[in-house]
């Protein structure tokens, strides 16, 4: 009888990353124990395209054909950051009770990667301007910051829950050894897999970020075309910080510091060597308003404005 193992992000932590590693590898995988699910769409992932994982195979659909696909000996794996924010809503009791009685599984192992909340703050302000729409300062978005309530109530809903194993992993230390700590939570050895030598997803730099907005302007999340051509075409492009001031800083703290404590807390009384918050973060405050592009930035924001923006005969 196998077991249920779930990769459930948050968001923020490598996740494409480590997905594409997988769909990479879900070969070598089934032959270690583990099924990892993937069709063609998240077959895509194992190249290099931004994935979000194979949660999407997460249900009552997919699972009643599992007879055909699945050798119940074998422990199941899923990644998804939906995980996340779904799973303390009850919105995936039906598919995980379905799973557990059909086919014997009576515990989940969850595995979580949180992130410093300034680091994780820097790089949701990031992802609000790549992909969101957002046009205003991390000062502003640091007014509103309160995602680590949201890794509180996923932490706590685990705590509560009898049948899920939990394990707490802190990306902001641990990023380098990202896969070594996936596969050593599978209880895996790294011997024959393949990694990709490639930046997934990577963040903007300064000048990226300040083009991406001002196109925001313009454009909303529509403008989000930019950024996507930015990472996938020029993976190799080194990212830089947003650099935060001490007021930015003190706004995410207040907002975030008492759950980050409670989810310590907790953390510490799962007695597995999971990991906690580190609070005590630089903040970086020097900043210049100039920007630079490589020729190779300029000619994607060329090449995307033609193909996105200037209609076709």
């Amino acid at each position: 009888m196998g077991r249920l193992y779930l990769h459930v992000g948050q968001d923020k932590t490598g996740s494409s990353f480590i997905q594409s590693f997988l769909a990479k590898n879900h070969n070598l995988l089934a032959e270690k124990g583990f099924y990892y699910p993937v069709n063609q769409k998240i077959e895509t992932a194992s190249v290099g395209k931004i994935s979000s994982g194979n949660e999407s195979l997460y249900n009552l659909n997919f699972f009643q054909r599992l007879h055909q696909l699945y050798d119940p000996s074998k422990n199941l794996f899923f990644s998804g950051e939906r995980f996340f924010r779904r799973m303390p809503t009850g919105e995936l009791d039906a598919a995980t009770d379905f799973l557990m009685s059909e086919f014997g599984i009576n515990s989940i192992d969850c595995l979580l990667f949180i992130r410093n909340p300034l680091e994780h703050m820097q790089s949701a302000y990031q992802q609000a301007v790549k992909r969101g729409g957002y046009t205003d300062s991390i000062e502003n978005f640091s007014k509103s910051y309160r995602h680590t309530k949201r890794v509180y109530e996923f932490v706590k809903y685990c705590a509560d829950s009898e049948i899920i194993n939990l394990k707490i992993i802190n990306y902001s230390s641990r990023k380098k050894q990202l896969l070594d700590e996936v596969l050593s939570w599978l209880g895996v050895s790294n011997e024959g897999f393949h990694y990709l030598n490639k930046t997934i997803n990577r963040s903007l730099t300064r000048a990226e970020l300040e083009f991406q907005k001002l196109l925001n302007e313009k454009l909303g999340k529509a403008a989000g075309f930019l950024s996507d051509a930015f990472c996938q075409k020029l993976p190799e492009i080194r990212s830089e910080s947003v650099l935060i001031s001490e007021r930015a800083r003190n706004n995410a703290l207040n907002n975030v510091e008492k759950y980050c404590l409670d989810i310590n807390a907790m953390s510490e009384q799962l007695n597995n060597g999971s990991d906690t918050y580190d609070l005590q973060q630089q903040v970086l405050t020097q900043e210049s308003d100039s920007f630079a592009f490589t020729p190779a930035q300029m000619k994607v924001i060329v090449d995307e404005m033609f193909e996105n923006l200037i209609p076709s005969d």
